[in-house]
């Protein structure tokens, strides 16, 4: 306005005018393209939906999914994706192209354009964050057969919901909250070099979690990345006191692999948890429930209809292995119509147990019942535990009690084999 009544006066001020002029229109013109609206989709498009959270500054994001159909432009904050990587976005996005449908209202930056990103930075903006899971996650891959060893993912431009291994990573005072037994279900990953895959993973033993659903989850990966083991299951790690989560119709494959966790290296409580209709592939562990574990007390654990093989492998897990003082507790473990495949060791329950302590540790097993469970493969096989090694100078004690198997361990072809209904070999090596 300035210029407008000045550039009269002094004609050198007209092309600052129309400089200015033409600026404005610009920025009002990028401005009316950032608030247009969607794009349309197809009415059957799901997207991911977000209230709470930095929306009103509160510690809980919700999430939940809603169809195109139900999308509102005016209340909802939605995204297409859940995951949009770097080259993607710079060459969809900054070329102009509509193909991401960006519905969020955030920011204007890339870090709020899929929905993993909106929920990583709720979690690395406060320490006391939680996610609440107000419906079931769909990702997409319907279609793959999670009992085939050959089967491939949906690609990034075939399926908008595509995971690409970008779990969400929980840190020691944040939450996880589900809403009403929330199923995340056609989860699907596949790679030769990736170092493990998981879809939840938490920081330490402090965290609590469970009333959650896995369904269709395909993780394959190749057993080793750069000599290291790879590891496949939905919560990596285990730490913590887990509850009430299920796995089914899942498949997973890894150097180190199992249906819930991969490994468990710090302790953890963990209950109520059904393992049905999985195949588990590890090429060092495998168990249809976790691949190895070292700190766990676990009660109500209940494995069906699962297919197992590994170097080491358990219809409950492929190896429990601990090198200090303490006590674990396996209560109430039931194993049914499984299959165990193993080359070293195999065991309806646990393909080894190893105990290394100088001091006391022991493991308490009560309450197992297998059932229409077959071992086969290995040199050292049993109807409980394939292998047990308590070690040297250890004051360690394996007890089971009030335990059955039924089932048949077929006799393995090595050399030295070893083979029994209820434990395959028992090592001791104490002075």
């Amino acid at each position: 306005i300035f210029s407008l009544i000045r550039y009269k006066e002094n004609p050198m001020r007209k092309l600052r005018f129309f400089m200015i002029l033409g600026c404005l229109l610009v920025t009002s013109m990028a401005f009316a393209a950032t608030a247009s609206p969607l794009p349309p989709l197809p009415e059957n498009h799901t997207m991911f939906c977000f209230s709470g959270g930095a929306l009103t500054g509160g510690d809980s994001l919700v999430i939940s999914q809603k169809k195109y159909s139900e999308y509102n432009a005016a209340v909802d904050h939605c995204v297409s994706y859940w995951y949009i990587n770097t080259f993607v976005y710079s060459q969809e996005y900054e070329s102009g192209e509509e193909a991401l449908h960006f519905t969020a209202t955030f920011d204007d930056e890339r870090a709020y354009y899929d929905a993993r990103s909106v929920i990583m930075a709720h979690l690395n903006n406060n320490v006391l964050a939680s996610v609440t899971l107000a419906t079931d996650l769909d990702f997409g891959d319907d279609e793959t057969d999670y009992t085939s060893s050959t089967e491939t993912c949906k690609d990034f431009a075939d399926n908008n919901l595509s995971f690409q291994n970008q779990g969400l990573s929980f840190d020691e005072t944040q939450r996880l909250i589900d809403a009403g037994n929330a199923v995340i279900k056609n989860v699907c990953y596949v790679a030769e070099t990736s170092n493990g895959v998981s879809f939840l993973s938490f920081a330490n033993n402090m965290t609590s979690y469970g009333n959650l659903s896995f369904d269709h989850i395909y993780f394959r990966l190749g057993s080793e990345n750069e000599n290291n083991p790879t590891s496949a299951s939905v919560l990596g790690s285990i730490t913590g006191y887990v509850h009430d989560i299920s796995v089914k119709n899942s498949y997973f494959e890894a150097g180190f692999a199992g249906a819930l966790g991969s490994s468990n290296d710090s302790y953890s409580l963990i209950s109520n948890i059904t393992i049905e209709d999985v195949v588990v592939k590890g090429a060092e562990y495998a168990g249809a429930f976790v691949a190895t574990a070292s700190q766990a007390d676990l009660k109500k654990i209940t494995v069906k209809n699962a297919d197992v093989s590994g170097n080491v492998a358990g219809g409950l897990m492929g190896t429990f292995a601990y090198d200090n003082v303490g006590e674990w507790n396996i209560d109430s473990v039931i194993v049914g119509t499984t299959s165990v495949h193993g080359t070293y060791a195999a065991g309806g329950l646990f393909g080894s147990i190893s105990i290394s302590s100088m001091g006391s540790a022991n493991v308490h097993v009560t309450h197992a019942g297998l059932s229409s469970v077959s071992i086969d493969g290995a040199r050292y096989m049993g109807g409980l535990v394939g292998y047990s090694d308590v070690g040297e100078h250890s004051n360690a004690a394996i007890d089971i009690h009030e335990s059955s198997f039924e089932g048949s361990v077929a006799l393995g072809c090595a050399d030295n084999s070893a083979i029994g209904g209820v434990m395959g070999a028992l090592a001791a090596d104490m002075n």
